[in-house]
């Protein structure tokens, strides 16, 4: 069985997305701990320690039509969910290495010049991306 390789992406060179500010910020985690019945019927907890990602659901309530246009164009760029890109949570201003969850997007007119939209933004895994080198 062959195992894919990650592809590393240097960060310098991804690209930043900037969202409105007014923007809702949703994170989920999952749970490293899985229960499980031993054979002698208690509960059992298995902790693993592996990676996990962090998924952000974001909403947007009202864009323009320019930042529809640049939100489309910064999809294209990144193609689809393929690229990670930089991104920084207004909530907590940490900036994230993310990629999107969402297989296509979409947006809904709420008004003439007004559009809204929502996506998942998904943590890209840390060996995804590398730092350059001092």
């Amino acid at each position: 069985m062959t195992v894919p390789a990650i592809t590393q992406y240097l960060s310098t060179s991804l690209s930043t997305i900037s969202l409105p500010a007014h923007s809702v910020v949703e994170v989920s985690q999952e749970d490293s701990i899985e229960e499980f019945t031993s054979p002698s019927r208690l509960s059992q907890f298995l902790h693993y320690d592996a990676f996990l990602e962090k998924r952000f659901s974001i909403q947007i309530p009202a864009l323009t039509a320019a930042q529809v246009s640049t939100l489309q164009a910064h999809w294209v760029a990144v193609k689809g969910r393929a690229i990670p890109f930089k991104w920084a949570n207004p909530a907590d201003s940490t900036t994230y290495y993310v990629r999107f969850d969402s297989a296509k997007l979409t947006f809904e007119q709420i008004a003439p010049a007004y559009w809204s939209c929502s996506f998942v933004l998904r943590q890209a895994h840390t060996l995804e991306v590398t730092e350059p080198e001092a």
